[in-house]
C-alpha cells in the first residue's frame, strides 16, 4: 500500500474515534427521547457498516464527490442557520462530516492497490475499531473509578 493509503486510514481512524467519543456523549445526553441502546447501535450499524459498503459498491469517487460537496451544502446552512456561531455542536458536524469523507476517499486509494473487497473490509474492520475506541475512551473514567473501589 502507498504511503497515501497509510494517510488516508489513519486519518478515518482518528476521526472515527471522535465520532465514537461524540456518539457516546451526545446519547447519554438524549436519554428520554428513546431507547439509548437502540440508537447508538442503530447509528454504529449506518457509519460503520453500511458506510463502507455503499462506498464500494456505488464507487469510492462518487460517494467521496457526493459527502464532501453535501456536507458543504449542510454545514453553511446549519451556520448560517446558527447566525455564524462556532458552538460545539457544529463542531462536531464538522468532524463527522471530515471523517465521512475520509471513507471514500481512503477506500479509493486503498483500491488502487487491493481488490476492491479488500479495501472494503479493511475500512469495514477500521471504522468499527475506531468507533469502539471512541466510546472506550470516553468510558475510560467510569471503568477505572471501578476498578479503583
Amino acid at each position: 500500500m502507498k504511503a497515501s493509503a497509510w494517510l488516508l486510514l489513519i486519518c478515518v481512524f482518528l476521526f472515527y474515534i471522535c465520532i465514537g467519543s461524540i456518539l457516546t456523549i451526545s446519547y447519554a445526553a438524549l436519554k428520554g427521547f428513546a431507547d439509548p441502546l437502540f440508537k447508538l447501535w442503530a447509528t454504529v450499524l449506518t457509519t460503520a457498516l453500511v458506510l463502507p459498503e455503499f462506498s464500494s459498491i456505488a464507487g469510492f469517487s462518487l460517494v467521496g464527490s457526493i459527502f464532501a460537496v453535501g456536507g458543504l451544502v449542510a454545514l453553511a446552512g446549519v451556520l448560517v442557520a446558527r447566525g455564524f456561531k462556532l458552538t460545539p455542536e457544529f463542531l462536531s458536524l464538522v468532524i463527522v462530516w471530515i471523517g465521512f469523507t475520509a471513507v471514500p476517499a481512503a477506500g479509493n486509494e486503498l483500491s488502487k492497490t487491493l481488490t476492491k473487497s479488500r479495501a472494503t473490509i479493511i475500512l469495514t474492520v477500521s471504522c468499527w475499531l475506531s468507533l469502539g475506541f471512541g466510546w472506550l475512551l470516553t468510558q475510560l473514567p467510569k471503568l477505572l473509578a471501578q476498578f479503583a473501589k
